[in-house]
């Protein structure tokens, strides 16, 4: 629960250090006392000047005493503002009484008086006779930065003129001409170019990406992608002069007409200039001159407009122009027409990472799933053999079987040794004592330090004494068996293991899924995107593959989630909207990230040897399972103990039960090892105690 804890902590100091990018300004006055004149304070561009206090001792009909608190507020700006003038009221001791708020508007260039009435005549939550000082505070509520700078470049066009070239293949080659009056001096324009092509035809949303190279401009430029859109940024600040020529070249790939029915052609006039054009007049080139065309003008949601809309059809050349002012954020657009299968040569203007981003993960886990099978189909080697491999020890046995030392399989090795003649188990009446037979003889380090922890400070140990002989039982068989020798034998390196490799592809889907979603709208919000969800997904899978309980599961999931998804709804859920091929590339993305998350987890991180000996036990087990008894029965001819034999191993393959009811109608023998003062022998009683030795021991571990 503690990793759990940190988790949640880690994962919020990247939420508050989300980059949340919105405007807001505050701005605090000293402290003056209240018969005292507030001094003039300047934040900015706002200056707070004349503010005093004047004291009423008989104020209104009820002629209680009140405080009159006013000032003045300069708007420095270039842009009306919205503010809220908070009136904070201390005591002696410069303790907060109370706050009263005021919201004003102050046009640009302008100022505005204020004042708070403070009476003992109203109802406050302190006493107003403890009032003794005051100081403001000033919030900005519009964002000044912004609509400042639309103001100081605020210009508008003159003479737009468009001559549009069409190809065959549907390419627009783009000339814009156009006069610009600055309001005060020419600053850079911006001109947006989208990189998806949307538009409404017949009820139909016609969405496709588009293309724009061949930029040429006559000035200085630069170009960012910005929210779906190619922003070029052209020109410099002239403060000599407030008018300039602007020439615009590019060509604009559109891409295949993908409804059927008519092709078209579809040329905006999207005004994103944050100005007003004063009407746009229009050439347009088509490749080839046909007969079936019609040309309109529409607006935003497709409905056409006749009004102020004039043109004339010479061949394959369209004249015309539009006769009225275009606001800011108006969009228009020229619709011609045409046959269907006009543009024959159009091209479907894919976005190669896209396509990459969808095969690539499919790829992956075609490639994650062959691997997976090769290593884990080594050349089944049929075990017919009714004893364990090489005859180990349950431990080395369980050590090939499972990897690791399980805290459950230690205690099976006082079975071998009770079966070798080292250790008794005497039956009381309810419950057991172990006993050393005599001193251990042979060579095994395994069995030795079993011996030598079990009777460390006694021959004879019942159930209370298990915890105190087993302490350190543990760490000394793991430190015996778990060697370097026996893991570079089993195991294969880390570094060299194809579950690395696995893990670097997952890491490279999700870096793929992300780029292709920010390609055509803000590679910006890249490394934001990469580093949040990165760890949210990465804690996603963790837990996905990880031993915790469900809770912490549940709470490590949760958290993810919330982290994987705050990029997307802060940076990129348009990028989603305005494509949504990037919504199919990321959904299979995460699906091939999680299933070859499962499949790494799953792969086998043994040697060859390894695996085949994994592939002999797992034999061993389902022959011990499904053997004959006709073939156990003759064993024990041979081996009248052989039920005990096999208990140990039994017990670490997780079938124990299924092996004792095995011999459900054979007659056993008693052990040699088993002491109870019974005249008949108790099968049931005697499993019973196996079953609480072993449970026994496994919970003295845990403790």
């Amino acid at each position: 629960m503690k990793k759990c804890i940190k988790y949640i902590l880690f994962c919020l100091v990247l939420l508050i250090g989300f980059p949340i990018i919105s405007f807001a300004a505050s701005f605090k006055t000293g402290i003056s006392d209240i018969v005292n004149n507030m001094p003039n304070t300047s934040f900015e561009r706002l200056d707070l000047f004349n503010s005093r206090c004047q004291a009423y001792y008989s104020y209104g009909l009820g002629g209680k005493p009140a405080y009159q608190l006013s000032g003045v507020i300069d708007n420095g700006y270039e842009v009306d503002i919205d503010l809220t003038i908070h009136l904070f009221l201390y005591d002696a001791d410069e303790n907060v009484l109370g706050e009263l708020t005021k919201d004003i508007q102050i046009q640009e260039k302008n100022t505005n008086n204020f004042s708070f009435l403070v009476s003992a005549a109203s109802h406050y939550d302190f006493d107003f006779n403890l009032i003794a000082k005051y100081s403001y505070e000033l919030e900005v509520k519009t964002d000044v930065e912004r609509e400042e700078s639309v103001v100081n470049s605020e210009y508008y066009f003159n003479d737009f003129n468009v001559d549009i070239k069409v190809s065959k293949d549907n390419i627009y080659s783009i000339e814009e001409k156009f006069d610009v009056v600055f309001k005060k001096h020419i600053t850079a324009i911006k001109k947006e170019i989208p990189i998806r092509y949307i538009y409404k035809r017949d009820l139909n949303t016609v969405n496709k990406r588009s293309i724009t190279s061949n930029i040429k401009i006559g000035d200085n430029y630069t170009e960012e992608l910005v929210k779906g859109k190619n922003v070029l940024t052209i020109g410099e600040v002239d403060v000599d002069n407030t008018t300039k020529h602007y020439d615009i070249k590019y060509d604009y790939n559109v891409g295949k007409d993908t409804i059927n029915k008519n092709d078209e052609f579809m040329y905006y006039i999207n005004n994103t200039w944050n100005c007003k054009i004063d009407g746009a007049s229009f050439k347009i080139t088509l490749p080839k001159e046909t007969n079936d065309i019609k040309v309109v003008l529409i607006d935003k949601d497709g409905y056409e407009i006749e009004d102020n809309f004039n043109y004339e059809i010479n061949g394959n050349v369209i004249t015309g122009s539009i006769d009225m002012m275009m606001e800011d954020d108006n969009l228009y657009g020229i619709k011609i027409i045409l046959p269907d299968k006009y543009f024959m040569d159009a091209t479907n203007n894919l976005n190669s990472i896209s396509v990459i981003s969808l095969i690539v993960p499919l790829i992956c886990i075609v490639l994650a799933i062959l691997v997976y099978y090769l290593l884990n189909n080594i050349k089944n080697i049929k075990n017919t053999s009714l004893y364990p491999y090489k005859n180990l020890n349950s431990i080395e046995f369980s050590y090939l079987y499972n990897g690791r030392i399980k805290e459950s399989d230690i205690g099976t090795l006082l079975f071998n040794l009770c079966n070798d003649g080292y250790i008794d188990v005497v039956k009381n009446k309810d419950s057991y004592t172990i006993v050393k037979k005599k001193d251990y003889k042979n060579s095994n380090n395994l069995e030795k330090a079993f011996m030598d922890d079990m009777f460390k400070y006694t021959d004879q140990v019942d159930r209370e004494q298990l915890q105190v002989a087993m302490r350190n039982m543990k760490e000394r068989i793991v430190v015996r068996q778990d060697t370097k020798k026996n893991r570079k034998k089993l195991f294969t390196n880390d570094l060299f293991n194809f579950k690395l490799i696995f893990w670097l592809l997952v890491i490279a889907i999700f870096v793929l899924i992300t780029i292709n979603t920010l390609t055509d709208y803000q590679m910006t919000y890249l490394w934001i995107n990469l580093i949040v969800s990165g760890v949210g997904y990465g804690l996603l899978l963790r837990a996905t593959v990880s031993r915790n309980n469900i809770m912490e599961k549940i709470i490590i999931a949760l958290v993810s989630i919330v982290l994987i998804i705050s990029p997307i709804i802060f940076t990129c859920l348009e990028a989603f909207k305005l494509n949504p091929l990037n919504i199919v590339v990321y959904i299979i993305g995460i699906i091939c990230m999680i299933i070859i998350a499962i499949i790494a987890n799953g792969l086998p991180n043994r040697t060859a040897y390894g695996r085949k000996v994994l592939n002999i036990i797992r034999s061993y087990k389902e022959y011990l399972l499904n053997v004959d008894m006709e073939v156990i029965n003759d064993e024990i001819v041979n081996n009248r103990y052989y039920f005990y034999t096999i208990i140990p191993y039994a017990l670490v393959l997780g079938i124990g039960d299924k092996w004792y009811n095995k011999f459900e109608k054979v007659e056993l023998v008693k052990p040699s090892w088993y002491i109870d003062n019974a005249k008949k022998f108790d099968r049931e009683k005697f499993y019973e105690v196996v079953r609480e030795i072993y449970s026994d021991m496994f919970f003295a571990y845990k403790k």
